[in-house]
């Protein structure tokens, strides 16, 4: 007698333990209380500091669409973009880990059907956009494969947002039962009308991204879009709230919710992205692009910052960067990434691709990179910490950043300090 197999997928994870990237110091400028000795400054300027840190999020709801009817189908648009021509050794000789084939397994030499990865894909996807939570098949599921096809499932269709839990079981008569538990707090009739508002959303996005004239262009103004127009909002006791479909039409979610949205405009903008689920240290999801023949890794809910409702800054700390920055405290999880990427390339960095790294400091330099934004923000990184230290002294400690031209009269100033990157961040309003 074959044992049945029960294996379970805890897809809940990425809706119900991600939470707030915290590696951000807010300090606010004051013009009291700013002054230090010259020795302490130069004993600063010798040592790394290590601030606490703390982050936040954006908000701006957007409004949501009326479904134009009740019918629904999988959505046409193609999800996989195609996968671009590259030497081998740059990054990855195979650069996009999922295509979609028509290989969905093969009948053994007793007659029953055994389901390879992509064949137990379609089953899952297919059962998903039923919103049906049983379903027997004729074949075998084996654990290999559908472990595989679970870590695919939200790469490829990331507007399925309703499922939580994946579980099967095969029969001694060569079939295979599947449960899908669906995440609390979606009303089943309704997930076809959502489905169909989340798609025609990314549509929209996907159409205004479109008129920019370059790749870079394209993903910078999705990640500005999902930030400014969604509030960050963890709340562990609603997984409902942490998914495409809370971001892109209610307006708030946490990292899931950025990242399958993320997703969803990218395969429309036929751009090779993918999700990543790790650590920092909570059990957290971000993304990663292929660009200019290299991988970046994109992190939009840890670029959301939010002092207040009314005091919303879009960051670029974790928009096209590196390894070295982007995992820095940070650990990819296997367990459910069908394929980590590397991301060494400095090239697009968005630092390195706005000029934004000095090698010393001098205020002459940080206010003409001021003067010259356009969002009343400015980020910049220094090459060593001893510069860093010397930009923050000389900024916060003795106020000069209140001396900085883009001010208005009247307008008020705020520092961010984000020490293990050698990053300061200066915003007004």
């Amino acid at each position: 007698m074959r044992k049945a197999i029960i294996l379970s997928m805890a897809a809940s994870l990425l809706l119900s333990s991600c939470a707030a990237v915290e590696d951000i110091k807010r300090l606010t400028a004051d013009d009291s209380s700013y002054s230090q000795t010259e020795d302490a400054r130069q004993d600063a300027e010798q040592t790394a500091e290590n601030d606490p840190t703390q982050s936040g999020a954006a908000s701006k709801p957007s409004r949501p669409k009326k479904a134009a009817d009740d019918e629904f189908s999988v959505p046409e648009h193609d999800p996989i973009p195609a996968v671009p021509d590259v030497p081998a050794g740059t990054p990855d000789d195979g650069i996009m880990p999922i295509e979609l084939t028509d290989d969905t397994g093969y009948t053994d030499e007793y007659g029953i059907f055994h389901y390879s990865d992509m064949g137990i894909l379609y089953e899952l996807r297919d059962m998903a956009y039923e919103a049906s939570e049983d379903k027997t098949v004729d074949g075998w599921f084996y654990p290999d494969e559908f472990s595989n096809a679970a870590k695919m499932l939200y790469n490829v269709y990331p507007d399925i947002f309703w499922t939580k839990y994946f579980y099967y079981e095969c029969t001694d008569d060569g079939k295979t039962n599947i449960h899908i538990d669906l995440i609390d707090g979606i009303d089943t009739d309704k997930i076809p009308e959502m489905n169909k508002q989340i798609n025609q959303k990314a549509d929209e996005i996907a159409a205004l991204a479109n008129e920019l004239p370059t790749d870079y262009e394209k993903i910078k103004f999705v990640h500005d879009y999902l930030i400014e127009n969604t509030h960050y909002e963890w709340d562990k006791q609603n997984e409902a709230k942490n998914t495409a479909y809370s971001c892109l039409i209610e307006g708030e979610s946490a990292c899931y919710g950025y990242t399958t949205a993320f997703q969803m405009i990218m395969q429309r903008l036929d751009i090779v992205s993918g999700l990543c689920y790790g650590y920092t240290p909570d059990f957290h999801v971000w993304n990663y692009v292929w660009f200019d023949d290299a991988y970046y890794w994109i992190d939009v809910s840890a670029d959301d910052w939010e002092k207040d409702e009314n005091d919303r800054i879009t960051g670029y700390t974790y928009f096209m960067t590196t390894d070295d920055h982007c995992l820095n405290g940070r650990t990819t999880d296997d367990e459910y990434n069908y394929f980590t990427p590397e991301c060494k390339s400095t090239t697009h960095d968005f630092f390195a691709e706005n000029k934004l790294i000095l090698e010393r400091y001098d205020f002459d330099t940080v206010n003409a990179i001021c003067f010259a934004s356009q969002d009343n923000h400015a980020e910049i990184q220094f090459t060593t910490k001893a510069q860093f230290t010397r930009a923050k002294n000389e900024l916060f400690n003795d106020g000069m950043a209140w001396n900085i031209s883009a001010l208005d009269p009247g307008e008020e100033i705020y520092v961010l300090f984000l020490s293990d990157f050698n990053i300061i961040i200066l915003y007004w309003k």
